[in-house]
């Protein structure tokens, strides 16, 4: 990949001054791949590939009156900033239960409730405060989370959605959910996190929620894995990057 990205540059820098009269400009092979880069959206890597080769285009565009191309390598430059917005704020809410559970963790109620919507970050504190008690009571402090898959299930006015997801702690590995809020108000907030367990109870925060719709695949409640919410003999969590 380097040294194709190195023949690009230099087929790019070798033409500099080459146009004349009777020269036709040609098209930048840089502003090309950028453009192909930011179109294949569906990888962050790709995304900031074409934003960062189509910035080098154009400035290269701009300076070789060799080279033309100028409105890819733009084009090049929007998506990929778009799509690489749009990577980090995907991310930014698929992780929102691990870094609001990291803060409570750490004593930090405001910041934990604000990752919620109007239920959760209006509780009161001894609400938090007792949830996170309860949960290193049971399991030991909270180590990870990570989401599993969306699931099908919404709210009966389509506002939430619900996303399984495996909480790690010291002691026990368990399954559970978060429901984001897909509305405009509040979009990308936690409606409510659960963790789940059939032994013990679930675990719930905030205790009211928003009413949700029963999972298509059994009653609610129930883990992904129909273990009832333990992940104990599951396989070790991925290292964080």
């Amino acid at each position: 990949m380097a040294d194709f990205d190195e023949t690009v540059l230099e087929d790019d820098f070798e033409d500099e001054g080459a146009a004349g009269p009777g020269v036709e400009p040609r098209t930048s092979r840089l502003a090309v791949v950028a453009l192909v880069s930011s179109l294949v959206c569906c990888f962050p890597v790709t995304s900031l590939l074409g934003l960062l080769l189509g910035s080098i285009a154009m400035i290269r565009i701009g300076t070789n009156p060799a080279l033309r191309g100028r409105g890819a390598a733009l084009v090049a430059v929007i998506l990929g900033l778009a799509g690489s917005a749009a990577h980090l704020y995907v991310y930014r809410v698929l992780t929102a239960p691990a870094r609001a559970l990291h803060a409570a963790a750490a004593g930090d109620v405001m910041r934990f409730k604000s990752f919620f919507n109007a239920g959760g970050a209006q509780a009161p504190n001894i609400e938090v405060t007792t949830f996170i008690t309860k949960l290193e009571d049971r399991y030991g402090p909270f180590v990870r989370a990570w989401p599993v898959a969306p699931s099908e299930d919404r709210s009966p006015t389509d506002d939430f959605m619900r996303f399984e997801y495996v909480f790690v702690f010291r002691d026990a590995t368990q399954s559970g959910e978060a429901w984001i809020v897909l509305s405009l108000t509040g979009m990308g907030k936690l409606d409510s996190i659960r963790v789940l367990d059939d032994e013990l109870g679930e675990l719930k925060y905030p205790v009211v929620g928003t009413p949700q719709r029963v999972s298509p695949g059994g009653p609610r409640g129930r883990s992904p894995t129909g273990s009832g919410g333990s992940l104990r003999n599951s396989p070790p969590p991925p290292d964080e990057g």
